[in-house]
């Protein structure tokens, strides 16, 4: 790779150019998993780059922000309440209603985008098997068993409805105007609120990263480990349908990372 080339290295967490190579800390003459990581977390900067935004255009976050915009545009929230008091007119029902005009529709899409991206995933690691990361599987004597898949299907299937039903609550609490929200002319209306939407951009992955860890550190506690983590960890062979396959406590914690948004004035 040339000079002007190598500026590119890592675009969208690539490693030359490819999402199918392992990063270059991993050394692949050693089993999956036993590559000691302590001198590249050391040589990494996490802040490096933080205002121009390398930590997301050099990483798998810029591929999830522009399935995100891709979403947030081609599937705009209805933030109006006439289709939704129309359908409240015709079943004469508000919970009905509520489901058929706002939860219904997102999590339709939603259901679409994760199981696409997962199973594009799944495809790769499980069933392409000249791709190099299929070959490096943690569990080399794993089994592919189709009932486990169909358990992390149902499970991650009901994390995206919990999601979606969040989405729908506060979609129409904006509508109707129970909830202050930030509309896209307010946030590049003026030059402050250009700085502030961009610098929020750029905070939420760090957000998100701590959030998670303190989220997951509090259910590895005994009891909610028992009750509730124990049914993530079902899976010794993780595969991409196992990400979102928890408990739906879980899920509740795994999406209050939101939360914040609402407190800053961000939604």
């Amino acid at each position: 790779m040339d000079k002007e080339d190598s500026r590119f290295e890592g675009l969208a967490g690539t490693v030359k150019g490819s999402f199918f190579r392992s990063p270059k800390w991993v050394n692949n003459l050693q089993p999956p998993g036993m590559t000691d990581q302590t001198k590249s977390l050391l040589e990494e900067n996490p802040f490096a780059g933080f205002f121009w935004g390398s930590h997301i255009i050099f990483s798998p976050n810029l591929i999830w922000l522009t399935i995100s915009l891709v979403v947030y545009f081609a599937f705009p929230y209805d933030l109006d309440m006439a289709a939704f008091n129309e359908a409240q007119s015709q079943t004469e029902s508000l919970m009905l209603s509520f489901i058929l005009v706002r939860f219904f529709p997102r999590f339709m899409v939603n259901f679409a985008v994760t199981f696409t991206y997962t199973l594009y995933w799944h495809a790769i690691l499980y069933w392409k098997t000249k791709e190099p990361l299929s070959r490096r599987s943690f569990n080399q004597a794993r089994v592919y068993r189709v009932g486990k898949v169909i358990h992390n299907i149902y499970y991650s299937t009901l994390g995206i409805a919990q999601w979606s039903l969040w989405e729908a609550v506060f979609v129409h609490c904006f509508a109707s105007g129970r909830l202050p929200y930030l509309s896209n002319n307010e946030a590049v209306s003026s030059l402050s609120g250009l700085l502030t939407f961009s610098i929020w951009v750029l905070i939420i992955p760090f957000w998100r990263s701590v959030h998670f860890y303190f989220a997951h550190r509090l259910i590895h506690l005994r009891v909610l480990y028992k009750y509730i983590h124990s049914l993530h960890h079902r899976n010794v062979d993780t595969e991409p349908f196992s990400g979102i396959s928890m408990h739906p406590v879980e899920h509740l914690y795994y999406f209050s990372c939101f939360l914040p948004s609402l407190y800053f004035y961000m939604s």
